[in-house]
Parts: structure tokens; sequence; C-alpha cells
């Protein structure tokens, strides 16, 4: 009977071993889990969750949340972040969790900062900025052959109208560019 146990006993160390190497290379050693990119729960991060609040001018809309979720993933893009995940949540909140970022204070300086919107001559002449816009939404013009363009509307206060007016009389023939964030 002892002789059939060391049997068993010596079989089952090797078993363990085998197993303990095999999880040893895959876990270690595997060209398997270099691929895998980690999670905020394993490689750190930042999580960050905006809210949409509304104003006395301008409320909440799905357009704007919508809006502002294309230009955050832009703004993330620039930080080279390895799948990132960024989506809404619910009807005002957007979520952002970028995992790996060494310096989160940039990234939420990146991500924060105000959109800044410019009108700019074929010199590079700022000529109008988003502070005078009160409102932009995209739309769709049908053309005289019966095809529909996607267009921008946009409409300034009182200061904006004048100055759009002035960029135009003077442009005449020339380019005016939208810059949004450069």
């Amino acid at each position: 009977m002892a002789r059939r146990q060391k049997r068993h006993l010596t079989y089952l160390l090797i078993l363990i071993f085998l197993l303990v190497g095999v999880v040893g290379y895959f876990g270690f050693y595997s060209p398997v889990f270099d691929d895998l990119n980690l999670g905020l729960d394993l490689v750190g991060g930042i999580h960050i969750v905006l809210e949409a609040r509304p104003t006395d001018t301008t409320p909440v809309t799905d357009e704007g949340i919508n809006s502002a979720l294309e230009v955050i993933r832009r703004r993330v893009d620039l930080l080279g972040v390895s799948e990132p995940l960024i989506y809404r949540e619910g009807p005002r909140r957007i979520i952002v969790n970028l995992p790996g970022i060494e310096d989160p204070e940039e990234a939420l300086d990146i991500i924060g900062r105000t959109a800044q919107l410019e009108f700019r001559d074929e010199d590079d002449n700022v000529l109008l900025t988003g502070a005078n816009l009160t409102r932009a939404q995209a739309m769709f013009q049908t053309t005289e052959v019966g095809t529909r363009r996607p267009i921008v509307e946009v409409r300034f206060d009182g200061e904006g109208t004048e100055k759009f007016a002035q960029a135009t009389r003077e442009n005449v023939g020339n380019q005016i560019f939208i810059l949004l964030d450069d």
C-alpha cells in the first residue's frame, strides 16, 4: 500500500509541476498575452464623468451631447491612449476611461478645455471667433438637381453678424476657413 501511495504522490507532484510550467509559460512568456490591452483596474489611468448642465440661453440637447462626444473623441486621439473607452450615459453624461495615462492633469486639461471656434482668412488672420456665435446646427440643403448636401447653419449675435458681414465683404472670391480647436 505504501508503495502505491508513493506512486500516486509522485504522479500528483509531476502533474502539479507540469501545470505550474504551463501556467508560467502562458502567463509570462506567451505572445498571446502581449497583445492584450489592460484596463483601468490593472494598469491605472483616469476615469472622468462629464455632465452637461443647461444655462439660461442654452438647453441640453441630444445633438449637443453627441457633438460634445465627438469633440472629446478627437481630443482623446491627440493623447495617444490605447483603447480609450468613451461613451454616453443617460441624457446628460459622458464617461471617459483612459487606461495607462501617466499625466492625469494634462488629460483633464485637454478634454475639459472649452472648444475654440475661429473663422480665418487665407492669410490665417482671425476674422471672428465662436464668442459671437449663438447657434450652429447641421442641416441638409436640397440642390437644384434634387440631391441633398450637408450644410451648417450658423447664427451670430449682433456684433458677430457685423463682423461676419465685414469678413465676407473683404474676402469676396477668397475662402474663409472655419476651424474648431485648430
